[in-house]
Order: structure tokens, then C-alpha cells, then sequence
């Protein structure tokens, strides 16, 4: 049996393992190796992100592109939303904060993919 490591790297490489799998196993050699620092952020992808806590990463907040609304004179136009009362309104609108485990997101994608052929 190969060292854990090597495995890790193999199966990060052949494509064969899923997203969760290999998290878990990342998770699993991180412990082994006494990397605690990292156990929260492991459980937080493989679980979900607490949405009361303010823990959520950057690279979980979404941004949407150009707001737009359809002219049936001339098609598509951009519009802009005007701040009210010091209410974020356009980020409200076009940023999405995702607190769902990245497991969890697969499934979804792939049973709407599955629904929408």
C-alpha cells in the first residue's frame, strides 16, 4: 500500500475521486500531520458554513455581472439600482453569499443538469 501523501496526489491527479473524497482524505492527512489550523476550514467545505458567524471565505461571495431589464422596443438595456436610506441595494441584488457545503452544490448542479436535458 502506498503512503497516504502519494495517494492523495495520485488520486488529486487522475480525475477518478470526487470532490468530497478528496477533501475527506485531505482532512484525514492534515490531522496526521497535526495541521489543527486547517481541521475548521475542512469541516466548513465538507459540511457548510455557519451563516450567523461572519467565517465566510471571499472566494464564497458571488458577484453577479451587469444588472439589465428587457425594453421590448430595444431589447436589453443595463439599468442601475440608486442607493435608499444607505441600503446596498445593487449588491443585494447581484451578490450571492454561498454557505452550502461544495459537496452539496455538486449534487445539485447534477441533479438540475440531469432534470434540464
Amino acid at each position: 500500500m502506498k503512503p497516504l501523501v502519494l495517494q492523495f496526489q495520485e488520486d488529486l491527479v487522475s480525475g477518478n475521486k470526487t470532490i468530497g473524497d478528496l477533501l475527506r482524505m485531505a482532512k484525514m492527512i492534515s490531522t496526521k500531520l497535526g495541521q489543527g489550523d486547517v481541521h475548521n476550514w475542512f469541516d466548513h467545505e465538507l459540511n457548510g458554513y455557519p451563516i450567523d458567524t461572519g467565517a465566510l471565505p471571499n472566494y464564497r461571495l458571488i458577484s453577479g455581472g451587469l444588472l439589465e431589464f428587457f425594453n421590448p422596443m430595444v431589447g436589453w438595456s443595463p439599468t442601475t439600482v440608486p442607493p435608499l436610506c444607505d441600503i446596498p441595494i445593487h449588491e443585494a441584488i447581484t451578490k450571492l453569499a454561498v454557505y452550502r457545503p461544495g459537496v452539496r452544490r455538486k449534487v445539485i448542479c447534477e441533479s438540475v443538469s440531469a432534470i434540464c436535458v
